[in-house]
Parts: structure tokens; C-alpha cells; sequence
């Protein structure tokens, strides 16, 4: 029993060892481009552009107070993981860029030397569509 126990906790340390190794090789991908690159346990890379140590400050405090408030015992579990995951809140973009694209009318000509080329025309019994 014993030995089955050690034998899991060897081949679970061997596997967050190798997880360690994918999200460092992962970091290195792209540590080349952006000031800063984190990965998480399972290798998603998350990357930074442009942000200035002042706005790594402000993340970190907001980081912070989210703890804090999962952590607060004067608050029930519950109403801490909606204030933080499910209650509705406004966009808190400051360090997003957000694009809108808008798509041109069907009717609307290429750019020029653009060398799109129209995609046929359909028939509306076409079963694809």
C-alpha cells in the first residue's frame, strides 16, 4: 500500500515535471517576441505586448484583492466566486485592444489589387449552404 502511494506520487511529480518542460518550451516560443511570456500548468501561453511596469503593478494588485477575496472568511464561498466569475460587470478592457471588423455589402467591389477572387454564386436549393 505504501509502495503504490510513493509510486503515484513518483509518476505524478514526473508528469508536472514534463508539464514544466512543455510550458517552457512553449514560453521560449515566443519569449523572442514580447517583453513577457507566462504559461500555466498545462503550456497555454499567455503573452504580453507592451504593457509597462506600471500596468504589471496594477495587474498585480487586482490579483491580489482577488485572493483576498477568495480568501475572505467573512465572506461566503459563494457570493466571493460570483463577485469574481459569474456576476455581471462592465468590460474592464484597459489592457485589451478590442477590434471591430465590419464585413463589406455582398454587392461591394474588391479593393483594387486586392486578387480576391468572388466566390461562385449558389443556388438556393444547394444543400451546403
Amino acid at each position: 500500500d505504501g509502495e503504490g502511494r510513493e509510486a503515484a506520487a513518483l509518476a505524478a511529480a514526473a508528469t508536472a515535471k514534463e508539464a514544466d518542460k512543455e510550458a517552457e518550451a512553449s514560453a521560449a516560443v515566443f519569449a523572442s517576441y514580447f517583453p513577457f511570456v507566462l504559461t500555466d500548468h498545462d503550456g497555454t501561453v499567455n503573452y504580453g505586448c507592451g504593457v509597462g511596469k506600471g500596468a504589471l503593478t496594477d495587474l498585480a494588485s487586482h490579483a491580489t484583492l482577488s485572493l483576498a477575496s477568495l480568501d475572505a472568511a467573512a465572506v461566503s464561498d459563494a457570493s466571493s466566486f460570483a463577485s469574481l466569475f459569474t456576476d455581471m460587470h462592465s468590460l474592464y478592457a484597459s489592457y485589451d485592444a478590442l477590434l471591430t471588423v465590419r464585413l463589406p455589402s455582398d454587392n461591394a467591389p474588391a479593393p483594387p489589387a486586392a486578387g480576391a477572387t468572388p466566390l461562385p454564386a449558389v443556388a438556393a436549393s444547394d444543400p451546403t449552404e
